[in-house]
Protein backbone atom coordinates (compact mmCIF):
# COMPACT_ATOMS: atom_id res chain seq x y z
CA UNK A 1 0.00 0.00 0.00
CA UNK A 2 1.06 3.93 -1.18
CA UNK A 3 4.42 2.39 -2.29
CA UNK A 4 4.48 5.89 -4.46
CA UNK A 5 4.55 8.10 -1.41
CA UNK A 6 6.66 5.88 0.87
CA UNK A 7 9.22 6.39 -2.05
CA UNK A 8 9.02 9.82 -1.78
CA UNK A 9 9.28 9.76 2.18
CA UNK A 10 6.15 10.34 3.36
CA UNK A 11 5.44 8.99 7.31
CA UNK A 12 3.20 5.81 7.12
CA UNK A 13 1.77 4.66 10.22
CA UNK A 14 -1.59 2.34 11.67
CA UNK A 15 -3.25 1.45 14.40
CA UNK A 16 -5.90 -1.47 14.72
CA UNK A 17 -4.53 -3.39 11.32
CA UNK A 18 -5.54 -0.28 9.97
CA UNK A 19 -2.78 -1.53 6.87
CA UNK A 20 -4.35 -4.65 6.48
CA UNK A 21 -7.92 -3.63 6.46
CA UNK A 22 -6.97 -1.25 3.69
CA UNK A 23 -5.35 -3.50 1.18
CA UNK A 24 -7.95 -6.20 1.84
CA UNK A 25 -11.07 -3.75 1.45
CA UNK A 26 -9.99 -0.58 -0.10
CA UNK A 27 -6.79 -1.82 -2.39
CA UNK A 28 -8.06 0.29 -5.68
CA UNK A 29 -9.32 3.59 -3.80
CA UNK A 30 -6.24 3.76 -1.98
CA UNK A 31 -4.11 3.16 -4.69
CA UNK A 32 -5.91 6.02 -6.71
CA UNK A 33 -5.13 8.50 -3.32
CA UNK A 34 -1.07 7.33 -3.17
CA UNK A 35 -1.72 8.30 -7.37
CA UNK A 36 -2.90 11.76 -5.86
CA UNK A 37 -0.78 12.46 -3.14
CA UNK A 38 2.69 11.52 -5.28
CA UNK A 39 1.64 14.72 -6.96
CA UNK A 40 1.43 17.04 -4.20
CA UNK A 41 4.08 19.97 -4.31
CA UNK A 42 3.93 23.54 -2.76
CA UNK A 43 5.81 26.23 -2.44
CA UNK A 44 7.83 27.81 0.70
CA UNK A 45 5.47 30.59 0.49
CA UNK A 46 2.13 28.18 -0.40
CA UNK A 47 3.19 25.84 2.33
CA UNK A 48 4.72 28.36 4.80
CA UNK A 49 4.41 32.10 4.31
CA UNK A 50 0.95 33.13 3.42
CA UNK A 51 -1.35 33.50 5.31
CA UNK A 52 -5.03 31.03 5.10
CA UNK A 53 -8.01 32.24 4.46
CA UNK A 54 -11.06 29.45 5.16
CA UNK A 55 -8.29 27.19 4.16
CA UNK A 56 -4.60 26.93 4.42
CA UNK A 57 -3.29 27.04 0.69
CA UNK A 58 -1.83 23.28 1.66
CA UNK A 59 -5.05 21.96 2.92
CA UNK A 60 -7.14 23.69 -0.08
CA UNK A 61 -4.96 21.69 -2.51
CA UNK A 62 -5.27 18.39 -0.11
CA UNK A 63 -8.81 18.85 -0.70
CA UNK A 64 -9.15 19.10 -4.52
CA UNK A 65 -6.66 16.14 -4.58
CA UNK A 66 -8.96 14.27 -2.48
CA UNK A 67 -12.28 15.66 -3.99
CA UNK A 68 -11.19 15.08 -7.58
CA UNK A 69 -11.22 11.37 -6.59
CA UNK A 70 -15.11 11.72 -5.95
CA UNK A 71 -15.01 11.86 -1.89
CA UNK A 72 -16.62 15.17 -0.46
CA UNK A 73 -17.27 15.97 2.79
CA UNK A 74 -20.22 14.41 4.56
CA UNK A 75 -22.00 14.95 8.03
CA UNK A 76 -23.08 11.73 9.44
CA UNK A 77 -25.96 11.37 11.75
CA UNK A 78 -25.87 8.59 14.07
CA UNK A 79 -29.34 8.02 15.60
CA UNK A 80 -29.95 4.99 18.31
CA UNK A 81 -33.74 4.00 19.31
CA UNK A 82 -34.54 1.32 22.08
CA UNK A 83 -38.12 -0.25 20.73
CA UNK A 84 -40.09 -2.01 23.34
CA UNK A 85 -42.03 -5.36 22.15
CA UNK A 86 -45.15 -4.07 23.98
CA UNK A 87 -46.97 -1.75 21.23
CA UNK A 88 -48.61 0.58 23.80
CA UNK A 89 -44.82 1.71 24.89
CA UNK A 90 -43.45 4.15 22.18
CA UNK A 91 -39.74 3.89 20.94
CA UNK A 92 -37.30 6.56 22.71
CA UNK A 93 -34.43 7.98 20.80
CA UNK A 94 -31.59 7.33 22.94
CA UNK A 95 -28.94 8.80 21.39
CA UNK A 96 -28.04 11.62 18.78
CA UNK A 97 -24.72 12.80 17.32
CA UNK A 98 -23.61 14.42 14.11
CA UNK A 99 -20.18 13.87 12.85
CA UNK A 100 -18.58 16.40 9.82
CA UNK A 101 -15.58 14.56 8.09
CA UNK A 102 -13.81 15.79 5.87
CA UNK A 103 -14.00 13.28 3.48
CA UNK A 104 -15.98 9.85 2.79
CA UNK A 105 -14.64 6.98 0.39
CA UNK A 106 -16.01 3.68 -0.37
CA UNK A 107 -15.25 0.48 -2.37
CA UNK A 108 -17.31 0.17 -5.70
CA UNK A 109 -20.47 -1.51 -5.63
CA UNK A 110 -20.36 -1.86 -1.63
CA UNK A 111 -21.12 -0.33 1.53
CA UNK A 112 -17.88 -0.01 2.71
CA UNK A 113 -16.87 3.46 3.54
CA UNK A 114 -14.09 5.13 5.27
CA UNK A 115 -13.43 8.72 6.78
CA UNK A 116 -10.46 10.68 5.80
CA UNK A 117 -9.33 13.69 7.58
CA UNK A 118 -6.94 16.48 6.17
CA UNK A 119 -5.00 18.13 9.11
CA UNK A 120 -2.34 20.32 7.79
CA UNK A 121 -2.05 23.23 10.90
CA UNK A 122 -5.05 23.28 13.28
CA UNK A 123 -4.83 23.45 16.94
CA UNK A 124 -3.79 19.94 18.24
CA UNK A 125 -7.48 19.80 19.77
CA UNK A 126 -8.64 19.18 16.13
CA UNK A 127 -6.67 15.31 16.59
CA UNK A 128 -8.93 14.84 19.43
CA UNK A 129 -12.13 16.14 17.32
CA UNK A 130 -11.24 13.51 14.72
CA UNK A 131 -10.32 10.45 17.13
CA UNK A 132 -14.29 11.09 18.34
CA UNK A 133 -15.64 11.17 14.70
CA UNK A 134 -14.16 7.71 13.84
CA UNK A 135 -14.10 6.15 16.83
CA UNK A 136 -18.13 6.80 16.89
CA UNK A 137 -18.68 6.31 13.21
CA UNK A 138 -16.59 2.81 13.59
CA UNK A 139 -18.50 1.78 16.96
CA UNK A 140 -21.72 2.30 14.88
CA UNK A 141 -20.31 0.54 12.18
CA UNK A 142 -20.58 3.64 9.32
CA UNK A 143 -16.97 3.25 8.32
CA UNK A 144 -14.63 0.35 8.46
CA UNK A 145 -11.11 2.68 8.83
CA UNK A 146 -10.04 6.38 9.46
CA UNK A 147 -7.17 8.19 7.61
CA UNK A 148 -5.77 11.39 8.77
CA UNK A 149 -3.11 13.17 6.89
CA UNK A 150 -1.31 15.36 8.40
CA UNK A 151 2.74 17.01 8.45
CA UNK A 152 5.09 14.21 8.79
CA UNK A 153 7.71 13.54 11.40
CA UNK A 154 10.78 15.14 9.96
CA UNK A 155 8.84 18.55 8.77
CA UNK A 156 9.34 21.42 11.93
CA UNK A 157 13.05 21.04 11.53
CA UNK A 158 12.26 22.04 7.59
CA UNK A 159 9.92 24.57 8.48
CA UNK A 160 12.52 26.67 10.11
CA UNK A 161 15.51 26.25 7.60
CA UNK A 162 13.48 26.96 4.83
CA UNK A 163 11.92 30.24 6.61
CA UNK A 164 14.77 30.93 7.79
CA UNK A 165 15.88 30.96 3.97
CA UNK A 166 13.08 32.58 2.52
CA UNK A 167 13.14 35.81 4.55
CA UNK A 168 17.14 35.95 3.59
CA UNK A 169 15.92 35.86 0.45
CA UNK A 170 13.58 38.37 0.29
CA UNK A 171 15.57 40.55 2.03
CA UNK A 172 13.73 41.06 5.61
CA UNK A 173 16.30 42.92 7.55
CA UNK A 174 13.95 44.63 9.80
CA UNK A 175 10.27 45.11 10.69
CA UNK A 176 9.59 47.48 7.81
CA UNK A 177 10.56 45.10 5.27
CA UNK A 178 7.51 42.93 5.99
CA UNK A 179 5.20 45.52 4.26
CA UNK A 180 7.31 45.27 0.82
CA UNK A 181 6.66 41.56 1.22
CA UNK A 182 3.11 41.69 1.87
CA UNK A 183 2.28 44.11 -1.28
CA UNK A 184 4.55 41.31 -3.26
CA UNK A 185 2.55 38.04 -1.79
CA UNK A 186 -0.50 40.09 -2.56
CA UNK A 187 0.32 40.08 -6.61
CA UNK A 188 0.31 36.78 -5.99
CA UNK A 189 -3.23 36.56 -4.07
CA UNK A 190 -1.86 35.46 -1.54
CA UNK A 191 -1.91 37.59 1.96
CA UNK A 192 0.68 37.38 4.98
CA UNK A 193 -0.67 38.93 8.64
CA UNK A 194 2.50 38.32 10.22
CA UNK A 195 3.67 40.34 12.30
CA UNK A 196 1.20 41.43 14.89
CA UNK A 197 1.91 44.32 16.90
CA UNK A 198 2.77 41.65 19.42
CA UNK A 199 4.89 39.40 17.55
CA UNK A 200 6.82 43.18 16.53
CA UNK A 201 7.97 43.24 20.30
CA UNK A 202 8.80 39.42 20.34
CA UNK A 203 10.66 40.28 17.52
CA UNK A 204 12.83 43.11 19.53
CA UNK A 205 13.05 40.79 22.99
CA UNK A 206 14.68 37.68 20.34
CA UNK A 207 16.67 40.42 18.52
CA UNK A 208 18.15 41.92 21.33
CA UNK A 209 18.83 38.86 22.73
CA UNK A 210 20.64 37.23 20.20
CA UNK A 211 22.05 40.15 17.82
CA UNK A 212 20.47 38.11 14.53
CA UNK A 213 17.19 39.74 13.49
CA UNK A 214 16.63 36.70 10.60
CA UNK A 215 17.01 34.25 13.89
CA UNK A 216 14.33 36.48 15.79
CA UNK A 217 11.61 37.07 12.73
CA UNK A 218 12.13 33.17 12.06
CA UNK A 219 11.76 32.02 15.68
CA UNK A 220 8.65 34.35 16.18
CA UNK A 221 7.09 33.29 13.03
CA UNK A 222 7.64 29.31 13.55
CA UNK A 223 6.18 29.54 17.38
CA UNK A 224 3.25 31.49 16.68
CA UNK A 225 2.10 29.47 13.32
CA UNK A 226 3.46 26.23 13.80
CA UNK A 227 3.80 26.15 17.15
CA UNK A 228 4.46 22.64 19.53
CA UNK A 229 0.65 22.74 19.89
CA UNK A 230 -0.03 22.45 15.88
CA UNK A 231 -1.62 19.56 14.21
CA UNK A 232 1.73 17.62 13.90
CA UNK A 233 3.42 13.86 13.86
CA UNK A 234 4.12 13.92 17.09
CA UNK A 235 0.59 15.18 18.56
CA UNK A 236 -0.49 12.71 16.40
CA UNK A 237 1.43 10.29 17.86
CA UNK A 238 0.94 10.90 21.57
CA UNK A 239 -2.68 10.31 21.04
CA UNK A 240 -1.98 7.09 19.41
CA UNK A 241 -0.04 5.57 22.31
CA UNK A 242 -2.65 6.14 24.58
CA UNK A 243 -5.13 4.45 22.56
CA UNK A 244 -7.43 7.61 22.08
CA UNK A 245 -8.51 5.75 19.07
CA UNK A 246 -9.90 2.84 20.75
CA UNK A 247 -10.42 -0.30 18.14
CA UNK A 248 -11.01 2.12 14.82
CA UNK A 249 -8.65 0.66 12.47
CA UNK A 250 -6.49 3.92 11.26
CA UNK A 251 -3.80 5.46 9.31
CA UNK A 252 -1.80 8.01 9.38
CA UNK A 253 -0.21 9.42 6.53
CA UNK A 254 2.89 12.23 7.50
CA UNK A 255 3.72 14.45 4.96
CA UNK A 256 7.55 14.75 4.16
CA UNK A 257 9.45 18.19 3.88
CA UNK A 258 10.18 16.94 -0.21
CA UNK A 259 6.33 18.03 -0.71
CA UNK A 260 7.48 22.05 0.23
CA UNK A 261 10.44 23.33 -1.89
Amino acid sequence: MFNKIKKLGWDISDENHGKLIAKKVFKKQLGLLDDQLSNLQLSVEEGFIASGGQKAIPTAKLTEMVKGLGWIENTVDIKNTISFSDPSFNDIESFFSSHKIDHIGNQSNSDYKFALEIEWNNKDEFFDRDFVAMRGLYEARAIELGIIITRGKDFEEHILREVSKYFKNENINSLKDFSTLKSKLKTKNMKLSFPTEAQKKDIDKKFKATGDFNVACTSVFCSSKFGGTTTNWRQLQKRMERRAVGKTPLIILGIPPICVK
